[in-house]
């Protein structure tokens, strides 16, 4: 119970009555009541969706939008949301025309490419920085046994910048003859696949940048 802002009493001659006033409130808010003239009846307020309104977003899809938490944001956005918004992808087995080139590639963007190769390589030997290219097959340049197109150019490109140049078919090709794919998909490694690159990079910056990793490294 509340604590009284004031006591005091009322007289009424011999009669004495104890009082005590205590702070309260009453809402006072004014209402009224909208009303149809034409049927006297009363309106009212519903909250309603048409079939006729055009939706302003799509409903959530549950294969792009979970409600679980996932236990990797890396595999969340490789898995469920690059397949969704990057749409179906060109097939590496595409035909090529007969002098082995993809119709789809711009000669120019080539162009563009090799020279940012070229660029960057030059920038980094002129700060003195130990440059290594070591070029990734995907599966299927693997188990055709040799590469797409630009990969030939991208080599020439890095020898011509007087730095050496790799590749990890090898390594991949021996996982494949085992029976064991070190391949996620066409282009991306598995773990095993991830730790034969490891391996294939240790190897070669002990062979050409001895400084920067010692032989005991593993």
């Amino acid at each position: 119970m509340s604590q009284a802002v004031w006591t005091g009493s009322i007289s009424f001659g011999l009669v004495n009555i104890p009082v005590k006033l205590y702070p309260a409130t009453e809402p006072k808010d004014v209402r009224f009541h909208l009303y149809d003239r034409r049927t006297g009846k009363r309106l009212r307020y519903e909250r309603v969706t048409r079939d006729t309104d055009a939706p302003t977003f799509e409903p959530l899809n549950p294969s792009t939008h979970p409600t679980e938490e996932p236990w990797s944001a890396a595999w969340e956005g490789i898995t469920r949301y690059l397949p969704h918004y990057l749409g179906p992808q060109v097939s590496p087995e595409k035909p090529l025309l007969s002098d082995g080139t993809d119709p789809s590639i711009n000669p120019r963007d080539v162009e563009i490419s090799l020279a940012a190769e070229r660029d960057s390589l030059q920038m980094a030997r002129t700060e003195g920085v130990t440059a290594v290219v070591l070029q990734h097959w995907t599966a299927a340049e693997v188990k055709r046994g040799h590469s797409a197109q630009g990969h030939d150019e991208i080599l020439q490109v890095a020898r011509a910048s007087g730095v050496p140049v790799h590749q990890d078919s090898e390594k991949l090709r021996a996982l494949l003859a085992a029976g064991r794919n070190p391949f996620f998909d066409d282009i991306h490694l598995n773990p095993l696949g991830q730790e034969a690159l490891a391996q294939a990079l240790l190897e070669i910056l002990r062979q050409d940048a001895p400084n920067i990793v010692p032989p005991s490294a593993h």
